[in-house]
């Protein structure tokens, strides 16, 4: 029986061991999606601002 446990903890060893970088791997992965979803954001905001100020300008022009 101790022959068993000693070679599953073996096995759960190298199971954690090849997890570890994928968790890595994993969390800077989530942190540059939600960086990249608050820049898009931010993005779509000013398109809408410039859209807005273009709107304004041509309303400003006679007979357009």
């Amino acid at each position: 029986l101790s022959a068993a446990v000693a070679s599953l903890r073996v096995d759960v060893q190298k199971l954690h061991a090849w997890l570890q970088p994928l968790h890595a791997e994993l969390t800077d992965l989530d942190d540059t999606a939600e960086k990249l979803e608050a820049a898009l954001i931010r993005t779509d905001a000013t398109i809408a601002g410039l859209h807005q100020q273009i709107v304004e300008l041509r309303d400003k022009i006679p007979g357009f």
